[in-house]
């Protein structure tokens, strides 16, 4: 029943974006950005467990159909390039392993329907194609991308401010990954920091193109929520970074620029831990939010998950699970298969693999996920140093800020963000293709 309630939320979908599809594109595709996050879980779940990307899958397999194979069969309409690019082998080499994965997880035993749920939500990479062949203003899609940013930083916010009074989101017992509790921390709400976090930076390379009261308000907007409400030190640390280098790529040549640039990132650095002291204590001493995860949602604070600590243990225990037996990967195995050891983990010995960014990667795909890691991340740094860091510095942050974070949080090929990832590569297949052209 819940697979078809998903199914008649993605033709709905279909229906009621159509008009923006053909009229405002960008619109539209930042549109589908809060199903692939579970709307941002402002709605309840339909079933047991949060899974909207379904209804999300039928929206990206209909458009996929209708842009690369009714326009080009039946409309004539030369909208598959006949050039692949080094952005099309990525996708190629991504469906690959994840075909290759597909076979290992059968080879362990795992049937072959829990072995299809594994994998049945890979098809939204197709996302890809819906791009490329679709003409898109890049400003205007970053617009509406921090728009979207912002719509959920400031529920976010209110949500954080009135926790003991109102209930935005909805938060359950197992969904601790976005409502969590600190011992120096205090409550967390990390819902939408990926891209909050993304929209801050894109909002800050176009203040290095212009300056724009609009971006810099965002920007710092922004930023305040990833330190007040999110708290999320990785992110934090890759937004200030991700700006540095970017920074340094756009002004290269220009040292004064650069020297004002660092001066304001030490800052921001200084302020944003003072920040974190100065809430501590106001948390403390004034209970602007009280109480702890358990007076909410029944949750108990795992005060050790996502801590440096637990994250190294967890680093030594997959890096020896490779090493030792699994170096042609676990293959994508589910969570609800019998053989499979990850509810183990996480339940037990409190490993989570969405902890140690792309080492859930090597994990599942092995050796050949090892490579295909080391291919795009060739094929991204090669870019960085190009014109197009000069002329689209708001897409070149993207990646510059996914390889700063990979050790911790992937943005690239995990199961929840690879749709975005997919989105962004488009982007930059795009924009690569007119510069050279």
């Amino acid at each position: 029943m819940a697979h078809l309630s998903f199914i008649l939320i993605g033709i709905a979908w279909i229906v009621i974006t159509r008009f923006l599809y053909l009229k405002n594109f960008e619109l539209f595709l930042v549109s589908l950005i809060p199903i692939n996050y579970d709307f941002f879980h402002l709605v309840p779940r339909i079933g047991v467990y949060d899974n909207y990307k379904e209804s999300l899958l039928i929206v990206v397999l209909f458009y996929f159909i209708e842009t690369c194979f009714i326009a080009k069969v039946v409309h004539r309409e030369q909208k598959i390039c006949e050039r692949i690019s080094e952005y099309d082998k990525i996708i190629y080499f991504f469906f690959a392993v994840i075909f290759y994965a597909f076979i290992v997880a059968l080879m362990r035993g795992q049937d072959i329907i829990s072995t299809i749920k594994a994998v049945k939500l890979y098809p939204l990479l197709l996302v890809y194609y819906i791009v490329s062949y679709n003409d898109i203003n890049i400003d205007k899609f970053c617009k509406y991308f921090v728009i979207l940013a912002l719509l959920v930083a400031s529920l976010t916010s209110i949500q954080y401010i009135l926790i003991n009074k109102i209930s935005i989101f909805y938060f359950y017992a197992d969904a601790s990954s976005h409502l969590r509790y600190g011992s120096y921390r205090g409550i967390r709400i990390i819902e939408g920091s990926i891209i909050i976090s993304i929209a801050t930076i894109i909002s800050s390379a176009y203040l290095l193109k212009s300056f724009s009261w609009r971006y810099l308000l965002s920007a710092l907007a922004l930023f305040a929520q990833l330190c007040l409400v999110a708290k999320t030190r990785v992110e934090i640390f890759g937004v200030l970074l991700t700006i540095l280098i970017v920074s340094y790529l756009y002004f290269r040549g220009t040292i004064s620029r650069m020297v004002t640039f660092t001066y304001i990132l030490i800052f921001c650095i200084t302020l944003s831990f003072q920040l974190g002291i100065t809430q501590s204590y106001f948390i403390k001493h004034f209970s602007l939010v009280s109480g702890t995860i358990s007076d909410f949602v029944g949750l108990s604070a795992q005060t050790s998950h996502g801590d440096l600590s637990i994250r190294k243990k967890c680093f030594d225990y997959y890096l020896s699970d490779i090493f030792s037996k699994n170096f042609l990967g676990r293959g994508l195995l589910s969570t609800i298969w019998s053989g499979s050891t990850e509810i183990y983990e996480m339940n037990v010995l409190h490993f989570y693999l969405a902890d140690i960014g792309t080492m859930r990667t090597f994990v599942f795909f092995g050796l050949p996920g090892i490579a295909l890691v080391l291919y795009a991340l060739f094929c991204f740094v090669r870019k960085f140093f190009s014109h197009l860091v000069h002329d689209y510095p708001e897409i070149i942050a993207f990646f510059v800020y996914g390889i700063t974070i990979l050790p911790f949080t992937d943005i690239f090929f995990s199961t929840r963000n690879f749709f975005l990832f997919a989105i962004f590569l488009a982007l930059l297949g795009k924009i690569d293709s007119n510069a050279t052209y």
